[in-house]
């Protein structure tokens, strides 16, 4: 690899006025990278600059790779030019950035139920957990023996639950669904449904993709 004095002369001789650095990374690793050589008369292959910079960027910048389930990872720029000093030029580095973060919200809501719904669930239901039609969880009060018509009602009152769940919009939510949700019936205080006339309130959990801009 080159040095840094041959990779400044490179770059006066190419008459290379910027260069920039489109990266993207997370996932606890750096993804796609770009690297490009501008001139006043456009963008040029810069050589051996390209594995100079390669290697350099990573000590005068720092990516930030690591992911943990809520930082999701950055992608952006870094803008490389050559800054005139007549002792000794130097390449100075500046990075722009949007991170990405999942980040979960969570809101409370009545469901409206038949009467006969309800009643059934005054009568054998703890709870009602859900994330999705395929993960829906059913706790009752005790042991006991569903009628065929029971059975129907229960997985009405599911159905119901989960469809509101699903569709439900938050208010005040900025960032893009990303299809992970759950909801549950339990309260916070007693652990156990609260019912409001013939509506069951449910906590509806989702988790929304945000960006934001870095310095």
């Amino acid at each position: 690899m080159i040095t840094k004095q041959e990779a400044i002369e490179l770059w006066q001789k190419l008459g290379i006025t910027s260069a920039n650095f489109e990266f993207s990374c997370g996932g606890d690793s750096m993804n796609d990278t770009t690297l490009t050589f501008t001139t006043n008369e456009g963008d040029i292959d810069g050589g051996d600059l390209e594995n100079y910079f390669d290697d350099v960027i990573y000590k005068e910048v720092d990516f930030y790779v690591n992911s943990d389930g809520h930082y999701q990872g950055e992608f952006g720029n870094v803008e490389i030019e050559l800054q005139s000093d007549d002792d000794e030029p130097y390449f100075t580095f500046s990075k722009t950035s949007q991170s990405e973060w999942n980040e979960r919200f969570n809101e409370k809501q009545f469901v409206e139920l038949t009467e006969d719904e309800i009643n059934l669930v005054k009568r054998v239901i703890q709870n009602i957990n859900g994330a999705g039609f395929d993960e829906i969880a059913i706790s009752y009060k005790g042991d006991c023996i569903l009628t065929d018509d029971e059975e129907s009602l229960l997985e009405s009152i599911s159905d119901k639950l989960n469809d509101f769940a699903e569709n439900y919009d938050f208010e005040n939510v900025e960032g893009e669904f990303t299809e992970d949700y759950s909801w549950t019936t339990n309260s916070d205080d007693e652990q156990q449904i609260v019912i409001q006339d013939n509506s069951i309130q449910i906590e509806i959990e989702k988790t929304f993709t945000i960006f934001k801009d870095e310095e």
